[in-house]
């Protein structure tokens, strides 16, 4: 009795298994069940193509233009992570910089150079906002290069790591038994690829009790950066005993690679004056 029972309550389960594999069978051009099982399934067949053939009210908040809108919300939401960016740059700048310097932020549109031992980058900012070839460039506090070309509308941005790129350091040097002339601690940063996309610091020198972790800042001279940004941390330092400088191999904290916004540093009238002066007491 209770296995007759479970057999009439299975079928109707059955049934409707056997109907929904067929009519998926079906709509994937499987034929091989044959138009008996058609015949067969029929009374099961018929109400569910009814059901299905309904027309469906949308849902709350469904909209039928969605799969259109997508591409637009996706822009949307980069376009809205570019201008966090920017305002993170723009809070993360010291004020001091800022009374010497108008900041203008770019958008980083392409990296260029990168399989020919370059390291340069294309941004959407160029002559007619006041940018100008040698111009530092930052992502907050961090200098990032500096403005090979400048065109009317468009820049490009030589990397740290670039061969190419020098840029006028100090070295902040965490032992405090270091000299007191400051032109000792001053040095010319440069691009050297061979280390791993790192970078070299010269004319330190060897007075100077330089440390792998210290901070490698911009000093601010020939006025294309601003000063105090950092540019790289000391990771090593080889020192020859014939030599007068110390060979330091640094790191940027920069990664170049994901970059989408910038900071090109435009000096004010003010401190290109202060920079020419500066010039001529060095020579």
């Amino acid at each position: 009795m209770l296995s007759r029972t479970i057999k009439a309550a299975l079928l109707p389960v059955l049934l409707t298994g056997l109907a929904l594999g067929t009519a998926l069978a079906e709509s994937r051009g499987w034929t091989g069940l044959g138009p008996w099982a058609r015949s067969l399934l029929a009374p099961v067949l018929q109400p569910l193509g009814r059901i299905a053939a309904l027309p469906r009210e949308p849902a709350a908040g469904e909209n039928e233009t969605a799969p259109s809108l997508a591409p637009a919300s996706a822009r949307l939401a980069f376009e809205n992570q570019v201008l966090r960016e920017k305002l993170q740059d723009l809070t993360g700048v010291r004020e001091r910089p800022v009374e010497s310097f108008r900041l203008v932020d770019a958008r980083v549109l392409y990296l260029t150079g990168w399989e020919d031992g370059r390291r340069l980058a294309v941004v959407d900012r160029g002559r007619e906002h006041g940018v100008t070839a040698d111009l530092g460039v930052l992502k907050g506090e961090r200098a990032v290069g500096r403005v090979l070309r400048a065109g009317s509308t468009l820049s490009v941005v030589r990397f740290l790591t670039d061969p190419g790129c020098k840029v006028p350091v100090t070295v902040l040097a965490v032992d405090t038994s270091a000299p007191a002339d400051p032109e000792k601690y001053e040095g010319l940063l440069e691009g050297r690829l061979c280390w791993n996309e790192g970078v070299q610091v010269r004319h330190v020198h060897l007075s100077v009790p330089v440390i792998p972790g210290d901070s490698v800042l911009t000093s601010g001279r020939l006025g294309h950066f601003p000063p105090g940004c950092l540019a790289a941390t000391v990771c090593e330092v080889r020192d020859e005993t014939t030599a007068q400088f110390h060979a330091i191999r640094a790191r940027s904290e920069v990664a170049f690679r994901h970059l989408r916004t910038v900071l090109i540093a435009v000096p004010t009238a003010e401190a290109r004056a202060q920079a020419r002066d500066s010039e001529r007491r060095a020579r």
